[in-house]
């Protein structure tokens, strides 16, 4: 049986929930990350975002080295290890409870 046309759309816009693509962002500006030895995602550099709403973290343009992830507690995740990968972890509470490399 053939696919539908809107098949390989769907799979897409389901998949954009929890990852996304970094888009760069101007040094300075909210979303720029630095990256440090010991911290190959740039985690550290944009701890300041420890405590922002989902909401919030979704309407910045991080520039990230690798892709950036939304996760909330609990959430299955997959288990590869992407070192430069950016996630954010959200609280209970909707608000960033962590933010990790991998």
């Amino acid at each position: 049986m053939p696919l539908h046309p809107f098949a390989p759309l769907l799979s897409l816009l389901l998949l954009t929930g929890c990852i996304f693509i970094p888009i760069p962002a101007p040094p300075g500006a909210p979303g720029s990350i630095t990256i440090i030895p010991g911290d190959p995602c740039g985690a550290r550099s944009v701890s300041a975002f420890r405590g922002a709403t989902e909401a919030e973290i979704r309407n910045v343009r991080f520039s990230a080295p690798g892709p950036v992830r939304i996760l909330t507690v609990g959430q299955p995740a997959t288990a590869d290890m992407i070192e430069n990968r950016l996630n954010f972890i959200i609280g209970t509470d909707g608000r960033v409870a962590d933010i990790t490399c991998g």
